[in-house]
């Protein structure tokens, strides 16, 4: 039972204390602020890299289909290009075939 009368007469004098509280309440806001700059600058990485990364597989997408079409072209399959370029599952076979 004493330490729980010396923890309230630590509270009763710090609630006391105008300065004492102040300071508290500033640094708690101090860290409730830096917290949540932490989670928005993480947030606003997370997506700016996301975006990246989406745009770079996009390209290299792109550059992998080009390179499938033009073989395809070349060897005149017309009917395997047509047929390519609607269905991703024939696609990804081709990408195999050719080491795409």
């Amino acid at each position: 039972m004493q330490n729980q009368d010396k923890a309230v007469d630590a509270a009763r004098t710090f609630l006391q204390n105008d300065a004492e509280r102040r300071a508290y309440i500033n640094r708690e806001l101090a860290i409730l602020d830096y917290n949540s700059d932490h989670r928005d600058a993480f947030e606003e990485g997370e997506a700016k890299g996301r975006k990246e990364g989406e745009a770079q597989g996009r390209k290299e997408g792109e550059k992998r289909l080009g390179m499938l079409m033009n073989l395809l072209f070349k060897e005149n399959r017309y009917n395997d290009a047509n047929k390519a370029a609607a269905d991703a599952d024939f696609r990804e076979k081709l990408f195999k075939e050719y080491g795409i």
